[in-house]
């Protein structure tokens, strides 16, 4: 029956992805087009060259001419209609956009009219410096957000600077000029720089990030390339000469980005949201395909759908981010809210198919684990520890290296865990002795295949069929794409396959193999299939519940867009509360206030409304996390008892903990290094060297290259010290074949721009390489051209009017360069942060976090302060705040191969495995923490089975909380594990055959009580009251498995004690 209804499912040909379906017309009629154009051309040679070989060799020797002439002619077609392509593409056009941006900045020195408009200055190729950071390639929103970001900047760069000069002024009048020096250099200069590096990394946003460049370079060059803080004089013309030309540059990007070919963030989204449900579809298919079949998940094509799962759910909070900004500024405030719905639903479906995968997992290594060798060993020996030998070779499908059966007891991993004794279901008329192994999972998922696998395959074509219609038709317009049948199409199915789902559960669990006397072990295998069966048939009907909310937002987007309710702009009155709408919690996550009241819908009991949509985000509640609090209030209690004895210092060391943050510490830093390299332009010996070697663009390299981290630092160096290079390196060859041609000139300017733009936006790790040429391109070329026409602030120190460009380059090249090797020494003197240091410290902590959430228990009630309060789960705390920081470790892995490192390359396979473990450990926390978050409020059976498990949920957590503990202080010192390691096996077993123990008194219950039951005061169970539980147990599965691949990881990386481990220096 199953392969019946595989090849039923596998059956693809009628639905092909939604992403393939939308642009194939368009791309099918270009290609007919394309082929009907060179088959005619080609058509009429090979009509000459047939009639040519019947007459003479002349006419053949002519056609195969012919012939050649028309496949070049076929080339040079294709090569345009490739550069066309690429030319009106996204791409294109951005670059373009960029390009252009960059030209008509340059037009300011090229032209007399900059002159006119700002005066005579040499600084007029800040105008380009500022397009090649604010770039106009971007959409309307994300301009928005960087044009608040960049008037922000500037504004604190114009008042630091005016009151820079303002000191200088002051301190020169009254004869105390090197105070004033002094001060310039302390507060200014370190402590302007400081603030700005302080706010790049607290705040750590792109848009952010360019403003901080915009603002570093302003004030620098106020500070100390104009001169008018050194002399002590106070010129507005010069501060405001400077304000304009980044200004300037800000408006004319500002300008392009909106008028030429504008690109809109909603567009984007919706493109991205139909994006997600293809992606949706896809691995929906993958995962029923494999469900179905009981054929393992864990592929390449899986790896690869879920690499675009998590690529679209990047690209969602990214375009819904932006999307924010351009919705709001607009008043359309009501689709911003709706946008919001779609994206938390879309971000529920994907936790969905988490727990479809997971259950799909489970399920193929319950019919496929290995049996165990050990099934008497003694409870003290089993319950003690895992082997961490053992889960390699488990882990990895292999034997042990002695060529041993391991252990029982000692491998964490899901074949030992769940899948170990199997037995077949007893023939009719036999006793329970008969019992014979290897054959329960697999007869118990053909009893569910055979209940539940036809409805499953038609409620699973409904939903796919769905999905692939969703949500937004093709672009430009991208209007929504909605069937007025789709919701009660939706709905209908729903409800038919949930009552199918029950009536197979029902069936499965009547077999004579539930109804006969079992063993522990039997009792648990049995339980665990119908546990990874139930939970992955429950999930998928919820699915389908979630994607009804999902129609629902739908709909109310397509009722917004064609009513055209009228703008409001409430978000700008800050003097009422913010309504908490527009607080952009997209990101994963619980959404289950404990303490506080409910909120749509969060009071409906589990199974009395299946059709209650899943309205509030999925968003930890981080004020309420009681497993942190648990260890805070230790180390609070902790403190009181000594606080009779706490010296003054300590206390002084205590109140000082703001400035031990790594950011705080990050602009220090930054400040400290810029008064020590800016000392030369306050220095009247040392200022005509700094001028000379344009030392301001040194420091406004440093400034801008300086990150929190060692090896954040050092990333770019090498492609800075390229790109500045060979930037140098092509000015000099411009100026030198076309010396004050400005024509010529700012037309290789456009054309190194559309080289460089390329690189800036299209390169993800090498932008910075782009950049840097086009930069030192621009300081060279435009500053030499600046020189010529006599609009220069006098500088005649290379060459003046007949610029020297040889030294202009190689000036510049070398004050980039320095800049950069001065970013790197500070970074490792002056209050080094390694990355791999934080990375192992970081990690450590998240891995102990992660194990005092799990500690608390989710399906523990909170206690009631009063008897009318109804019991509450915990649910999982805190989970925001782990996602947070997994972001964090991933950028710091990026980072920590860049460090020096004597014992060799950075291990970065071995820390990848172990983020990628993490992640889906923390993906686990999400699938239980959205069905607790869903259901908060258990039902009668719930919190009687609770309260029959609690001892052996205890010891679970328990467990799994020692292994987070040992994993987290090995990664800490630096120290191998030990080669026991807490299991969970038999805890797991035994909260297993307690449910089965539950389940068999409830039958018994049922059946003695017959239809009086259902008049009692507390009704029989069903297997909704089972289906938390089930949940619990998988994720607990998959947690250990993860646990025991981590510590696989750790074991590669610090390897077994050694001596030298017991040497104290």
């Amino acid at each position: 029956m199953a392969v019946l209804v595989s090849s039923v499912i596998t059956n693809k040909d009628s639905s092909k992805p939604k992403g393939v379906r939308r642009s194939r017309s368009s791309i099918e009629n270009s290609i007919s087009e394309r082929t009907s154009l060179l088959s005619s051309v080609g058509g009429t040679v090979r009509i000459d060259s047939g009639a040519a070989t019947t007459t003479h060799d002349v006419f053949a020797e002519t056609a195969a001419s012919n012939e050649d002439n028309a496949s070049s002619l076929q080339r040079l077609i294709k090569t345009y209609e490739d550069a066309r392509q690429f030319i009106f593409s996204r791409k294109g056009k951005n670059i373009l956009k960029c390009s252009v941006a960059y030209f008509i900045g340059s037009l300011a020195v090229y032209t007399p009219i900059g002159t006119w408009l700002y005066g005579h200055s040499d600084n007029k190729h800040m105008i380009c410096t500022v397009c090649v950071y604010f770039h106009p390639a971007r959409t309307a929103g994300s301009m928005t957000e960087a044009i608040l970001f960049a008037l922000f900047a500037l504004a604190f760069g114009l008042i630091i600077a005016l009151s820079s000069m303002i000191v200088s002024a002051l301190f020169t009048d009254w004869d105390l000029i090197y105070v004033g020096y002094v001060i310039d250099l302390l507060v200014f200069v370190g402590g302007g720089l400081g603030v700005i590096a302080f706010t790049k990394q607290m705040v750590n946003k792109p848009t952010f990030n360019t403003a901080c460049s915009l603002a570093s370079i302003f004030l620098v060059t106020i500070l100390t390339k104009e001169g008018n803080v050194q002399a002590g004089t106070l010129s507005l013309s010069k501060l405001l000469q400077s304000f304009m030309f980044v200004l300037s540059g800000v408006i004319l990007s500002t300008t392009i980005s909106y008028l030429v070919w504008p690109e809109s963030a909603i567009l984007k989204l919706k493109e991205s949201l139909n994006k997600s449900m293809d992606v949706h579809s896809d691995l929906l298919t993958f995962i029923a395909n494999k469900f179905i079949n009981g054929q393992d998940i864990n592929t390449s094509e899986f790896e690869k759908l879920n690499e675009e799962l998590s690529k679209t759910y990047k690209s969602l909070q990214t375009n819904l981010h932006e999307a924010k900004f351009e919705l709001l500024s607009t008043g359309r405030e009501c689709e911003y809210e709706v946008f919001q719905r779609l994206i938390q639903s879309s971000n529920s479906l994907s936790l969905h198919l988490g727990g479809l995968s997971n259950s799909a997992n489970i399920q193929w290594h319950l019919l496929n684990g290995e049996e165990s060798d050990d099934e008497s060993q003694d409870e003290s020996t089993t319950n003690g520890d895992t082997d961490v030998t053992a889960v390699r070779h488990r882990v990895n499908g292999s034997a042990r290296p002695d060529g041993r059966d391991s252990d029982d007891s000692s491998v964490t991993s899901i074949e030992d865990i769940i899948s170990r004794r199997s037995v077949s279901p007893p023939v009719s008329g036999e006793s329970s002795s008969a019992i014979a192994p290897d054959s329960v999972s697999a007869e118990l998922f053909s009893i569910f295949t055979f209940h539940l696998g036809p409805p499953m395959i038609s409620f699973f074509s409904t939903i796919k069929e769905i999905l692939d219609n969703l949500p937004f038709g093709n672009s430009p317009n991208y209007e929504v794409s909605l069937h007025p049948q789709y919701k009660a199409s939706l709905d209908l199915a729903t409800e038919l396959y949930s009552t199918a789902r029950e009536e197979a559960l029902a069936g499965v669990y009547a077999h004579e193999i539930f109804q006969v006397e079992r063993d522990f072990d039997t009792a648990a295998d049995e339980e665990a299939i119908a546990a990874s069966c139930g939970n992955f048939s429950y999930v998928l009907e919820d699915f389908g519940w979630e994607l009804s909310v999902f129609i629902t937002a739908l709909e109310d987007y397509r009722n917004i867009i064609e009513n055209r309710p009228r703008r409001s702009f409430k978000w700008a009155r800050f003097w009422e509360s913010r309504s908490k709408t527009f607080d952009n919690s997209t990101s994963s996550g619980t959404a289950n206030d404990n303490t506080g009241p409910d909120v749509d819908g969060a009071d409906t009991e589990r199974g009395t409304d299946p059709a209650n949509p899943l309205r509030r985000s999925p968003t930890a509640n981080t004020h309420n996390v009681k497993s942190f609090a648990e260890l805070d209030w230790l180390i609070k209690k902790s403190t009181t008892e000594k606080k009779q004895k706490t010296s003054l210092s300590l206390r002084i060391w205590r109140s000082m903990h703001a400035f031990r943050r790594t950011d705080v510490q990050f602009g220090i830093k930054v400040g400290i290094g810029a008064i020590i390299f800016a000392i030369p332009a306050f220095s009247p010996s040392l200022r005509p060297i700094f001028s000379t070697w344009r030392g301001e663009w040194g420091l406004i390299t440093y400034a801008i290259v300086m990150s929190k981290s060692v090896g954040g630092t050092t990333v770019t160096i090498p492609i800075r010290f390229l790109g500045t290079l060979l930037g140098a390196a092509a000015a000099f060859v411009a100026w030198t074949l076309f010396p004050e041609n400005q024509y010529v000139l700012s037309f290789l300017g456009w054309v190194m721009a559309c080289l460089c733009f390329y690189i800036i936006l299209f390169w993800d790790t090498k932008q910075a390489f782009g950049r840097f040429i086009l930069l030192t391109f621009n300081l060279t070329v435009l500053y030499s051209y600046s020189l010529t026409v006599y609009d220069n602030d006098d500088d005649d120190d290379e060459g003046g009017a007949h610029p020297i460009v040889r030294e202009i380059a190689f000036h510049r090249f070398v004050s980039v360069f320095v800049g950069s090797l001065w970013a790197v020494f500070i970074a490792f003197i002056i209050l080094p942060n390694s990355a791999r240091k934080r990375l192992r410290d970081i990690l450590s902590v998240q891995w102990l976090k992660m194990g005092l959430v799990w500690k608390a228990d989710c399906l523990k009630t909170i206690p009631r302060k009063s008897a009318a309060d109804e019991p509450r789960l915990v649910g999982i705390q805190g989970e925001a705040d782990l996602q947070s920081t997994m972001v964090e470790l991933q950028t710091l892995l990026g980072f920590a191969p860049n460090e020096l490192r004597l014992k060799g390359p950075f291990p970065t396979l071995q820390y990848k495995n172990i983020l990628n473990c993490t992640q889906r450990i923390l993906d686990g926390f999400q699938n239980i923490g959205v069905l607790v978050a869903k259901y908060p409020k258990p039902s009668s059976n719930e919190l009687e089975l609770i309260a029959y498990t609690a001892a052996d949920r205890r010891e679970l957590c328990s467990r799994i909380f020692l292994f987070f503990y040992l994993i987290s202080s090995a990664i800490k010192l630096g120290f191998p594990l030990p080669d026991k390691l807490p299991s969970t096996t038999h805890a797991i077993d035994r909260m297993l055959a307690k449910m089965s123990d539950y389940r068999q008194r409830a039958i018994a219950a049922r059946s003695d009580h017959g239809d009086s039951s259902t008049t009692a005061s507390k009704p029989p169970p069903d297997e909704e009251d089972f289906v938390l539980f089930y949940s619990y147990l998988l994720v607990t599965v998959s947690i250990t498995e993860e646990l025991a691949k981590i510590a696989i990881q750790v074991q590669d990386l610090f390897g077994t004690i050694e001596e030298d481990m017991f040497t104290v220096s």
